[in-house]
């Protein structure tokens, strides 16, 4: 009875209702599909990142018991991670060249406006301790995506986070820095 009640009010809908029905129930199953996956996928990616930071804990007090000392207080790793983190979060515009002393790299190079607050705090790093400083001030985070409906970016070390918002080309740029300063992890 409900169902022949059910088919009778369906039948009787406009055309366009019709429409606007199904687009919206394929809309619930879609968006529902993809929350249920990006779950699972940010589970898998906080512990990865967890692992991540407990690798970065462990190699820094290694460098720390062969004498490599890190260059700056903690407060100052913390103000560059949070640095970090805050030109990250939502959009982020492209249009900075810079030139000669003004560039990171000493010559043009192009950057995001987050790739160049990275390379800024990049070029200040001085060994691997201070890397590492880093990756551990920054730790696992949750910063917003950018666009509407995207949520966040949730549970990532700074590696992925790095991945995540910068260019191949401003990677490999950073990269030549860290190198430049005898740093041998990589973004």
């Amino acid at each position: 009875m409900a169902k022949e009640k059910a088919l009778e009010v369906w039948s009787g809908l406009p055309t366009w209702a019709k429409g606007i029905i199904a687009v919206g129930g394929l809309a619930i199953i879609y968006f529902t599909a993809r929350t249920f996956v990006k779950k699972i996928s940010a589970s898998k990616e906080s512990q990865d990142s967890k692992e991540s930071v407990k690798d970065a804990t462990n190699d820094r007090a290694s460098l720390l018991r062969k004498g490599l000392r890190p260059s700056f207080n903690q407060t100052q790793y913390k103000g560059w991670a949070n640095s970090m983190e805050q030109s990250f979060e939502g959009c982020d515009p492209w249009g900075n060249i810079t030139w000669g002393a003004d560039s990171p790299l000493g010559k043009v190079s192009y950057w995001s406006k987050s790739g160049y607050n990275v390379a800024k705090i990049f070029a200040q790093l001085k060994n691997d301790v201070d890397f590492l400083e880093l990756a551990v001030a920054w730790g696992v985070r949750t910063y917003d995506e950018c666009g509407i409906l995207t949520g966040n970016v949730e549970n990532v070390d700074l590696f992925k986070a790095i991945d995540h918002e910068l260019t191949d080309a401003e990677r490999r740029d950073l990269n030549k820095i860290l190198a430049k300063k005898g740093i041998t992890y990589k973004v």
